[in-house]
């Protein structure tokens, strides 16, 4: 998936290892094609600082599993109060 950001949060992200590849940088006066560069230089190694960035990133995906019983009786567990399900994560969570 493609993001932006100025140049400057850009390198902020891959300097704290978020993985992100660089395509192109715009300034007011170029478009700068990283991603057609052999080899493509790595975001924080380009000079420019001003300037909007747009790179590929990469998400955090989740998935949920649905199922549906065919009576109302099941062998389940209980389901786990909310403060031991929150238990550990940060505060926003909760």
């Amino acid at each position: 998936m493609l993001g932006g950001a100025s140049i400057t949060e850009a390198k902020q992200l891959a300097e704290k290892g978020v993985p992100i590849i660089a395509v192109t940088l715009g300034t007011d006066k170029a478009l700068i094609k990283l991603l057609e560069q052999k080899p493509v230089p790595n975001i924080t190694d380009v000079k420019q600082n001003e300037g909007f960035a747009v790179f590929y990133r990469e998400l955090d995906y989740s998935a949920t599993a649905y199922f549906y019983l065919d009576s109302p009786s099941h062998d389940l567990p209980e389901f786990p109060k909310k403060e031991a399900r929150v238990a550990g994560l940060p505060a926003k969570y909760e």
